[in-house]
Order: structure tokens, then sequence, then C-alpha cells
């Protein structure tokens, strides 16, 4: 288990910044950063990426879906190469 009731903290900010999904990002991001804990860090920018967005810049990931019924996502800043 993740110490410090990280999951609680991500579930609160997320349920908080529900309709404004860019904030909710941002203040998790901004969180992962300050932490000096490693197992932190790594749930909040797990969370960040299961939401569809790219844990290392913050922006909203392109998600392609593939013929089989499978998909993936993509950043377009540090995937493709894409300036903002």
């Amino acid at each position: 288990m993740v110490g410090n009731m990280i999951n609680e903290i991500i579930e609160a900010i997320s349920v908080h910044f529900d309709d404004d999904k860019d904030v909710a990002v941002d203040c998790l991001r901004y969180i992962a950063e300050k932490t000096a804990d490693d197992d932190v860090a790594r749930a909040i920018l797990s969370h960040v990426d299961d939401m569809g967005y790219c844990p290392l810049c913050g922006k909203k990931k392109l998600v392609y879906h593939i013929v089989e019924g499978g998909e993936f996502s993509l950043c377009r800043k540090c995937d493709l190469g894409e300036d903002d």
C-alpha cells in the first residue's frame, strides 16, 4: 500500500476538479514533482496516465483505435515530437 493516504488524495483532487481535468492533472503532477517519495510519485503519474494525460508534460493524449478492437494513446509532444 502506498502510504500517506495518497490514493485518497488522488481521488479527492480528481473528484473536486471533475469538470476541469486539466486543473486536476496540473495539481497531481505538481504533487508528484514535489514529493520525495518515489512510490507516491509513481502512483500519481500512473493515475494521470490512466486519465488519458501524459504524465511527463500533462497534455491530453491522442487515442488511436486499432481494427482488432484495442487502442493505444500517444502524447503529441512527448511521443510524436510536435510543438505546443
